[in-house]
């Protein structure tokens, strides 16, 4: 090629640098996308297992009135446990993108122990690298009488 009356030889680009930042650009969010929904996906565990045990303590609050105002006073649950329960997850705060939701409560009326199964379903961020996260955890307490720790009241 002339160019000003001397002949320069251009040089011949491959663009290989180009190939090689559009290979970084999709690892690199690749990465992050890893990193933000793994994230969310730890989160979603965690509150699970927050969800549940709130729930939970919310079914042994019913306790049993008659039967601890009875002769032979015992802390056991009363009606209405797992309803209580069900309330605390409904009204649990959420994020747009994450639900909860009870799958399981065992507290018979009588019973010493309550247990809740609770699963939190988030949407990842990034929808096309993964799907979403179903997490699931579960919680039991016991009602006790005042600060005696489960001692006769």
């Amino acid at each position: 090629m002339l160019y000003g009356g001397q002949e320069t030889e251009r040089g011949h680009d491959r663009g290989s640098v180009s190939l090689y930042l559009a290979i970084f650009a999709i690892a690199a969010f690749a990465l992050l996308a890893l990193l933000v929904d793994g994230g969310t996906a730890i989160n979603a565990k965690e509150r699970a297992a927050d969800i549940a045990e709130q729930a939970a303590r919310a079914a042994v609050n019913q306790v049993d009135v008659g039967d601890l105002r009875s002769n032979n006073p015992t802390v056991v649950i009363g009606p209405g446990a797992c309803e209580a329960a069900a309330n605390i997850v409904d009204r649990y705060p959420m994020t747009s993108h994450t639900t909860a939701r009870m799958t399981n409560c065992n507290a018979p009326v009588g019973a010493t122990t309550a247990t809740v199964y609770v699963s939190v379903q988030t949407t990842p961020v990034f929808p096309a690298f993964f799907g979403s996260f179903t997490m699931t955890s579960h919680a039991s307490a016991k009602p006790v009488c005042g600060i005696t720790q489960g001692g006769q009241c």
